[in-house]
């Protein structure tokens, strides 16, 4: 009797025990089921996320992809928080301009300038930024955010680089402008770099198509406006039309080709109200080429006509064009090319040297001091003392030429550290 008892008593709880067994091992599945696709997607996530980073940044640190502090969480939001802190001790042998006392910029050096030089520091090459990713409806949302300490004004207040968005494959913003080509810009220590480099950070939107086995093409408008110097009794320079411009570019392994093309609306307004408009042109063929995994060769080979503002040198001077004595407008030719040799002495050493070149095909109606050529040229030694700090001597050649044929030029040496985070 007491044995039947047990057993009607037991058996009931024996079966809700395994019930709720099987509950629990039903959740397991369930959890690990979840627990796999989380995984799953967090991989596709980073790699989507590695990929538009590489789109902001696409500049190595030599030994490195560019770091920063990653905080993100299971669903693929991330913020990356990055930057470098970089002084530079400079010493010029002859004279230079003020404006250009942390930076080798060629059309600034006087003509018939003096031997007596100057030494500047500077820490005004120390930038920061955020990058960020976000998973919407499937597709990957990122943005940028940029800043360094080289205010036009000569002061190391904050200043902005970049505000950029991407969503699928458009992008609109302040970001480098769509025919030039951030990935050649060479391994220096200098702000400024080849004097001749197509180089210019704009306000743009863009459409990125991609065609398959590495190649790409992407269209952008970008900001309007003239870098011309419009005399006061003629009229006044004003921005109306957006540049257009269009970009090819082929990647393998780690080099690329790319062929850019620009067209550049210029306009102003004449005394009498009227509108006038000229419109330059320009073209590009960039590259970069890795023959081993000690040496790689960046170059870049720009003409147009009316280009001179998304010139590194000259940009902001008001070269894209000059008016004649009838009050008319004529567009300056442009031609800029440059060159640079990187090589690895060892896992701690490397050395870089190039050369740039860029001239003004200049009106005979111009006055003489006006600029009609620069030369940059460079050689460093960068020394790694890991991933992260590098530094070394970096020795430069500025001259600039006038249309007078007036010359000035400058030597200068710098030992510059960099510190990533």
């Amino acid at each position: 009797m007491f044995t039947a008892f047990l057993m009607m008593t037991l058996i009931p709880y024996v079966q809700g025990q395994d019930d709720i067994n099987r509950r629990i091992l039903l959740l397991n599945r369930r959890i690990d089921s979840l627990t796999e696709k989380v995984n799953k997607n967090s991989i596709g996530i980073r790699r989507n996320r590695d990929t538009i980073i590489n789109i902001h940044e696409r500049r190595y640190m030599e030994n490195a992809k560019t770091g920063g502090f990653v905080l993100g969480d299971l669903y693929g939001n991330s913020l990356t928080i990055y930057g470098f802190i970089q002084g530079d001790l400079i010493h010029d042998f002859k004279e230079i301009n003020s404006a250009s006392s942390d930076k080798m910029q060629p059309s600034y050096i006087p003509v018939n300038n003096g031997s007596i030089g100057s030494t500047a520091f500077s820490i005004r090459q120390s930038r920061f930024g955020f990058r960020s990713t976000t998973l919407i409806k499937g597709k990957l949302m990122s943005t940028l955010l940029e800043f360094d300490l080289f205010n036009p004004d000569g002061s190391s207040n904050p200043r902005l680089r970049h505000a950029y968005a991407e969503y699928g494959r458009w992008g609109f913003g302040q970001y480098w402008s769509n025919w030039m080509d951030i990935d050649t810009w060479p391994n220096v220590f200098d702000y400024w770099g080849p004097n001749a480099m197509i180089f210019t950070r704009t306000l743009q939107v863009r459409y990125t198509q991609p065609l398959g086995k590495g190649l790409v093409a992407r269209f952008s408008l970008e900001s309007p406006g003239g870098d011309i110097i419009v005399p006061s009794t003629i009229g006044t320079n004003i921005s109306q039309i957006p540049n257009v411009t269009g970009t090819l570019r082929k990647d393998w392994g780690q080099s690329h080709l790319q062929l850019s093309t620009v067209l550049h609306p210029i306009t102003y307004k004449t005394s009498s109200d009227a509108q006038v408009a000229k419109y330059g042109y320009g073209a590009a063929f960039y590259g970069l080429i890795y023959m081993n995994k000690l040496d790689n060769f960046s170059f870049q080979a720009a003409y147009g006509n009316g280009i001179a503002n998304w010139s590194e040198d000259i940009g902001g001077l008001g070269y894209d064009g000059v008016f004649n004595s009838q009050a008319q407008l004529k567009l300056l030719p442009y031609l800029g090319v440059f060159g640079y040799y990187s090589h690895y002495l060892s896992k701690k050493l490397s050395t870089t040297i190039g050369y740039s070149y860029l001239q003004l095909q200049n009106q005979s109606f111009e006055p003489g001091s006006n600029l009609h050529a620069t030369v940059y040229s460079s050689v460093n030694l960068v020394y790694y003392l890991n991933s992260s700090l590098k530094f070394g001597p970096e020795l430069m050649y500025g001259s600039r030429k006038n249309v007078d044929g007036s010359f000035g030029d400058d030597i200068r040496i710098s030992l510059s550290g960099n510190l990533r985070f």
